[in-house]
């Protein structure tokens, strides 16, 4: 479903079915729930198993937790898609892998 929301919020934007307005509160909202559902998770953990040693490691995840939003979630909804797609197929394994070993550092 995300995959597919941002090419056909372009498409209905550039044919005039959704509004620019709409789009963009939506955008917003969704962006804004995505970082409350994540500082919502680091807040719990912290509450009920104090697992952060310091405020800063808190702030560090609040700063993850924003930024996850803008690129990072995007990535990770393709890799889900790709993942969805490879078990239709029933791809199995990880690939042919190629050691190469340690190289010098000259």
């Amino acid at each position: 479903m995300e995959l597919l929301g941002y090419p056909l919020t372009i498409a209905g934007l550039a044919i005039g079915v959704v509004s620019w307005q709409s789009a963009l509160l939506f955008f917003v909202v969704s962006v804004l729930f995505g970082i409350l559902l994540s500082m919502s998770a680091v807040l719990l953990e912290e509450f009920t198993l104090r697992r952060y040693p310091s405020l800063q490691d808190v702030f560090r995840l609040f700063w993850a937790a924003f930024a996850e939003n803008f690129g990072f979630r995007q990535l990770l909804t393709f890799w889900r898609v790709e993942g969805l797609i490879d078990g239709v197929r029933r791809k199995q394994g990880w690939g042919a892998m190629e050691r190469k070993g340690f190289q010098g550092s000259s």
